[in-house]
């Protein structure tokens, strides 16, 4: 989540970039392919949760070390 902090729906992005590679090599290496839903939980399900979890932080805000 670190990494997206600053552009948060960059990890929905990526997630779904995840999600459609995963997708095609399940695809090719299994003769049914992965469950659709079971496989959107796992990558997407729990994205909107962890943004609302975890705001961007205010640019303005100083940063505690």
């Amino acid at each position: 989540m670190a990494d997206y902090s600053d552009e948060p729906k960059l990890l929905g992005v990526d997630m779904a970039d995840c999600l459609a590679e995963a997708s095609r090599d399940l695809t090719d290496l299994y003769w049914t392919g992965p469950d659709p839903v079971e496989h959107y939980v796992r990558f997407l399900g729990w994205v909107k949760q962890a943004l609302a979890a975890h705001p961007p932080r205010d640019p303005g805000e100083s940063h505690r070390f």
